[in-house]
């Protein structure tokens, strides 16, 4: 309901929000499609309440969700403030969308440095955590800018640390499923799709050294080992839970600046 009355009153009462998309790899000038306000509305309320679960479940391991949520506010904030400047926009032949678009951008310094002097507390090991109301929180805001910006498709890239969170448990949740219907509890307990769900957890479980044979199969582990990219060395392997989580969470982290690099490239080249 909240996601309703932001996205419709935004829609109706400021001009330059409306159904225009912009396509990743398509320059404007080429297509930008305009769909009507019976799609946009709805989809922009499933992207805000979409995005927020996805922050929210990849809010697993101390300062996991931050980071990216400050590479996607530092993305949010330099095309708001193009799209707000007529000059810059059309040096950088960006779309201008109006100059209060201009608030977005300090919006989006405002939540890069809160959660920055929150990481001081929250970088391993936490002491204080993100918790439901600011995964939650935070998570719905940075995608509601994205669609103000008109870069809601950018979302999947620049996020997509959140991506991976939300489609790896909606499949490990599918897969379960199906494997109970076909085979039978006993057999769905031991073959999951990954060896835990979202796929920060699953990554644990690839670092964890044990000298036992596990006792859960991952279809996905099999599948990459199938075709010789899911070994993990036993180098690579750790004994200790906090050298695991460390890992885990700076592959992510660098997972988050360069999908940042990547997005900045597509958008601000590809015009």
């Amino acid at each position: 309901m909240i996601s309703f009355i932001v996205i419709g009153a935004t829609y109706w009462i400021f001009d330059g929000i409306n159904g225009q998309v912009h396509i990743p790899m398509i320059p404007m000038k080429n297509w930008f499609p305009e769909i009507p306000a019976v799609v946009f509305i709805p989809l922009s309320m499933i992207i805000i309440v979409g995005g927020a679960n996805a922050v929210n479940l990849t809010d697993g391991l101390d300062s996991l969700a931050t980071v990216p949520i400050i590479t996607c506010s530092v993305f949010i904030a330099g095309a708001a403030y193009l799209a707000g400047d007529m000059e810059w926009s059309d040096r950088l032949k960006l779309l201008y969308i109006s100059d209060e678009i201009k608030e977005v951008s300090i919006f989006a310094i405002a939540i890069i440095a809160a959660c920055l002097a929150f990481l001081n507390f929250n970088s391993p090991p936490a002491s204080i955590y993100m918790g439901d109301v600011g995964s939650l929180g935070l998570g719905s805001a940075v995608c509601a800018m994205f669609i103000f910006v008109k870069a809601e498709l950018y979302l999947p890239i620049v996020g997509g640390t959140f991506v991976i969170a939300a489609l790896s448990a909606i499949l490990q949740r599918i897969w379960f499923k199906l494997a109970l219907w076909k085979k039978g509890r006993e057999w769905a307990e031991r073959n999951r799709f990954f060896y835990r769900a979202p796929y920060h957890h699953h990554q644990q479980s690839l670092l964890t050294y044990s000298s036992e044979q596990p006792e859960i199969n991952s279809v996905w582990h099999n599948f990459l080992m199938k075709i010789g990219i899911g070994q993990v060395p036993v180098e690579d392997q750790y004994r200790n839970r906090d050298d695991i989580n460390n890992k885990v969470i700076w592959k992510n982290h660098l997972r988050a600046m360069a999908l940042l690099v990547i997005a900045a490239m597509i958008y601000f080249k590809v015009r």
